[in-house]
């Protein structure tokens, strides 16, 4: 369980929160806590301790919580608009009109080519180094 899939069951799943063993909610409680921490920072301090239960910390956060909110908090959740986008349009110029509509359809396929697109530019780069032999220093002269 990743802690995007743990913020989403914590926020809109409660019956199945309360179906989360205790050591998955251990494992998912520190990165848990430090997102809680830009709404809540002091109660989020409060439980940042060593030694603590993290098990029931996160039962205590979602006693707080869950009762509070429906959805996923905004501030919880990426901003998608500063991220930067993939320039899918410059990718898909290079193909036939067929060939753009396939890829388009395929997020997964588009995803390939662009990866596929940054390796041969990376050798690309990489085969326009030329390898010298190394010069030895020159030896001052002396006066």
């Amino acid at each position: 369980m990743t802690v995007t899939q743990f913020i989403r069951i914590f926020f809109r799943d409660t019956k199945t929160y309360k179906l989360i063993e205790h050591k998955e909610k251990e494992r998912m409680f520190f990165m848990f806590n430090r997102q809680i921490a830009r709404l809540y920072p002091v109660n989020a301090n409060a439980l940042n301790y060593n030694g603590i239960d993290t098990g029931l910390a996160s039962d205590v956060w979602f006693n707080a919580l869950s009762s509070r909110f429906n959805d996923i908090p905004n501030r919880l959740q990426p901003n998608w608009g500063t991220l930067k986008k993939t320039s899918e349009n410059t990718i898909l110029k290079g193909f036939s009109e067929a060939e753009a509509s396939i890829l388009s359809l395929y997020p997964e396929l588009l995803e390939e080519v662009t990866n596929i697109e940054k390796e041969n530019k990376k050798l690309a780069k990489e085969g326009s180094i030329k390898v010298t032999k190394k010069r030895g220093r020159a030896k001052a002269k002396k006066k």
